[in-house]
C-alpha cells in the first residue's frame, strides 16, 4: 500500500489536496469512495456538474470545520491510472471553477494507494451535493433534448 503525500518543497504547495482518482470510465472522490460515471455529465463544463459540486462540498466542509487550517484553500489532485485517460479529460473539463489550480499524479493501474480514512459526515454531505448535481444534469439533458426537437420541427416546417 502506498500513500500519496503532497510535495512540501520550495516549488510545491502546502495546500490540502482533494483526491480525484481517474480510472476506467469513472472518477472517484477519495477517500470517500464516491463514484462519478462518465454518463453523469451531460455538459461537463456546466456549473454545478457532479464533480464541481462534490469538490465544492468538500471545500466548504473543510472551511466550515477549519480542517485545512493553516494549509489554506484545498486544490484538486487528479490521480490518473492508465485506464483513466478519458476520465482525466472529463475531469479537466468539469473543473470549471478551479481553472489552473490543480495537480496530477500518474499512477500504475494496479498500484494500491492509501488515501486515508473517510470522514462519514463529509461523505454524506458530498453524496447529497453529487445527487443534486446529477438531478440538475438530468434536467439539463431534458432541456437540451427538447430544444433539439423544437429546432428539428422548425427546420422541417421551413422545408
Amino acid at each position: 500500500m502506498y500513500n500519496l503525500v503532497p510535495y512540501s518543497g520550495g516549488g510545491g504547495t502546502n495546500r490540502r489536496p482533494i483526491y480525484v482518482e481517474c480510472v476506467n470510465q469513472k472518477l472517484i472522490l477519495q477517500p470517500l469512495g464516491i463514484e462519478l460515471r462518465l454518463d453523469d455529465f451531460v455538459v461537463p463544463g456546466a456549473p454545478g456538474n457532479p464533480l464541481a459540486a462534490g469538490m465544492t462540498a468538500i471545500k466548504e466542509y473543510w472551511r466550515r470545520f477549519d480542517v485545512a487550517g493553516a494549509q489554506g484553500a484545498p486544490y484538486p489532485l487528479l490521480v490518473v491510472r492508465p485506464s483513466g485517460a478519458q476520465a482525466y479529460a472529463l475531469a479537466r473539463r468539469a473543473m470549471t471553477s478551479w481553472v489552473d489550480e490543480f495537480g496530477y499524479e500518474l499512477i500504475p493501474e494496479r498500484k494500491p494507494i492509501k488515501f486515508g480514512a473517510p470522514d462519514p459526515q463529509l461523505a454524506e454531505e458530498v453524496r447529497k451535493a453529487v445527487e443534486q448535481a446529477r438531478k440538475n444534469q438530468a434536467l439539463l439533458a431534458e432541456q437540451l433534448q427538447y430544444r433539439e426537437r423544437v429546432l428539428q420541427q422548425r427546420a422541417i416546417a421551413k422545408q
